[in-house]
């Protein structure tokens, strides 16, 4: 089941900028959550006024994650401010996390029942948030004054320190969450095969004057081999020229091999230039093809408001399933943009 962002405004902000599709999708998806915590809790039943709502929070975050069961409940609770059997202690949980008011979810879960529901939410978000958080702050050695949790030797489990709200917590843990997301997504990126017109590179050399020579295959072309020689112009984009192409494998790595120690024997000097693993990944992601030196992204990106961007958790939950296809498919044609076609010289 595919994660829905969350739209964070109100119906008359979206409808303002052109993105009620956006705010329609996020309120059908609260619907549903809202449906599925009812379902839950139901068959969470035992009997005496007994429910196991811990497994009915297990099934439901499983099913939405956490930030879209966490705004659904935020809702209702703002909604329900007035009523007396929700606890302070889950309203004032629900204003930090600071969501625009929506009066189009509610629940038809007991309210007392619902508060139950609530704190065993929040308390394996908790838990969630303590591990990972304060797996990542030991790792990273941080400061005692900048750290939010600390780690009971005699529990063996992570807490929090002295006023730390969920809300933070939960904030901290997305940050962790989007730079892991953001590390994959560059590994996938850096294992991604670089395509020129079509032609998957397999083998590639550049010398020490930016010349070299690649070796490529197209399954669908008509000459599905191909030997180029390049050029690597300035911030490592390859122009690639006097292609010569085989209907066959074995000449085409004959003839890749031959210009190579050919060329080698004409430039004796030359010296052949160490591969940068990362340079596909940084292709794809830099701000600017004069700084691909192996450090990624060195131009920061435009900055965007924090009210027009989606919560990290959304982000990742909505991401995750996109980032796993893409590994999969292959990137997009890299430094073969705006130029000629190369020649049809056949071997």
């Amino acid at each position: 089941m595919a994660i829905v962002p969350i739209y964070p405004h109100t119906f008359d902000y979206a409808n303002e900028r052109g993105e009620s599709a956006a705010w329609r999708e996020s309120v059908e998806a609260s619907s549903a959550c809202v449906k599925d915590i009812d379902k839950a809790v139901h068959d969470s039943y035992l009997g005496e006024y007994r429910y196991d709502l811990n497994a009915a929070a297990k099934t439901v975050i499983e099913a939405h994650g956490y930030e879209r069961v966490n705004h659904v409940l935020a809702h209702i609770l703002i909604n329900c401010s007035y009523d007396g059997r929700y606890s302070h202690n889950n309203k004032d949980w629900a204003r930090e996390l600071g969501v625009a008011p929506d009066r189009h979810i509610y629940c038809d879960t007991h309210p007392a029942v619902l508060d139950g529901f609530i704190d065993a939410v929040r308390k394996a978000n908790r838990a969630v948030f303590l591990e990972v958080v304060g797996l990542h702050e030991q790792g990273r050695h941080m400061a005692a004054r900048n750290r939010l949790t600390w780690f009971h030797r005699d529990m063996g489990e992570y807490r929090a320190n002295p006023g730390v709200s969920d809300a933070r917590l939960m904030a901290r843990y997305g940050e962790i969450m989007e730079m892991k997301l953001a590390k994959e997504q560059k590994r996938i990126e850096a294992a991604t095969p670089e395509k020129v017109y079509g032609y998957e590179i397999k083998k590639s050399v550049c010398f020490s004057n930016n010349r070299g020579f690649a070796f490529a295959h197209n399954p669908n072309a008509v000459s599905p081999y191909v030997t180029w020689q390049f050029t690597e112009e300035s911030g490592g984009v390859r122009d690639y020229y006097w292609g010569k192409y085989f209907s066959k494998k074995e000449p085409a790595v004959k003839n890749y091999h031959k210009r190579v120690r050919d060329y080698r024997e004409d430039y004796p000097t030359l010296t052949e230039k160490p591969s940068n693993y990362l340079r596909n990944a940084e292709m794809s992601v830099e701000q600017n093809y004069n700084m691909l030196d192996g450090a990624i992204n060195n131009t920061p990106p435009e900055a965007v408001k924090a009210s027009e961007r989606p919560s990290a958790v959304g982000k990742l939950e909505a991401a995750i399933q996109a980032v796993k296809e893409s590994s999969a498919k292959v990137s997009p044609e890299k430094g073969a943009r705006d130029k000629k076609p190369p020649s049809l010289e056949r071997g």
